[in-house]
Order: C-alpha cells, then structure tokens, then sequence
C-alpha cells in the first residue's frame, strides 16, 4: 500500500499551490462552487497483476466533470482518464482509497486555480484544457507511475 511518505509529497506540494495562490492576492477571483469527491474516481481493473510479480498491473477511471458558468448558465462536460499502478516495486500494492483521495485533492486544487482565474467571458473549453493539463501535471507528480489521458478507454464506465 501506498507510504505515508507520499502524504508528505502531497502536503509539500499542497503549500506549493499555496504559495501560487498567494501571489495573486487582492485581485479579482471568481467565487469557485462544487467539490470532486472520490467517489468520482471508480477505479477499475484493466490489466490484472500476474502472480508472483512484483510489480504491475492497471486501474482507470472515467470522469466526466461539468463545468458550469454561474452567470451565463453555459456549461462544457471535461472528461479525464486517470490511471494507476495495481502493485509497484517502490509502494508496494496501492490502495483504490488512497488513489481516489488524491485524485479528489488534485482535482479540486487544480479546479480552483483554473477557475478562481477565469475572465469574464472566457471559453469554457479552454478551462477544461487547462484543467486537464494542470491536472496531469500535478497528479502525476503526486502519483509516481500514474497517468492521465485525455481520452477515456471504452471499457472504463465513467461518471
């Protein structure tokens, strides 16, 4: 299962984005509503872990995120594929828990920056590309091994 060392190169990279919201203070920010739970994340096996491997093995899953303007009323459905190791040398078995709980923190840090810096007017579209790739940025950094892809696999039953 995942170390708790790992909560600590989440929380350094928590006060990193601290830091980067702090140098925008006293500026205008849009007010940010909603919340990604983990629940959003419904890993599903996609390779089984071979036995007696010491590593290996594929989790995914399918979000689907709307994204809504609160004075427009337009809306655009951003739509990731997170996936993660079942078992590696370093870590050891992952834990879907744990997974899905930095999943959920990345994805509402990187919901926030996106959207608190959202200009009046602005597309949407373009805030789901940016959260996309702040998104693969950050998790990957949080989750050595993991990836993110733009396109969901079409086995993967997403929310």
């Amino acid at each position: 299962m995942a170390s708790p060392s790992s909560f600590t190169q989440l929380n350094a990279t928590a006060l990193l984005l601290v830091g980067i919201l702090s140098c925008s203070y006293g500026r205008d920010h849009n007010v940010v509503t909603g919340w990604i739970t983990p629940d959003y994340f419904n890993f599903q096996e996609l390779v089984a872990l071979k036995p007696g491997d010491d590593e290996g093995g594929w989790r995914a899953a399918c979000v689907r995120a709307t994204m809504r303007d609160g004075n427009s009323g337009s809306k655009v459905v951003c739509q990731i594929e997170v996936g993660i190791p079942i078992k590696t040398r370093k870590e050891g078995w992952i834990s879907v828990t744990y997974a899905r709980e930095v999943a959920a923190i990345t994805a509402n840090d990187v919901a926030y920056v996106v959207l608190s810096e959202l200009g009046a007017g602005s597309m949407l579209g373009l805030a789901c590309q940016q959260f996309k790739s702040g998104f693969e940025r950050l998790f990957t950094f949080r989750f050595p091994g993991s990836r993110v892809r733009q396109a969901c696999d079409a086995r993967l039953a997403g929310r």
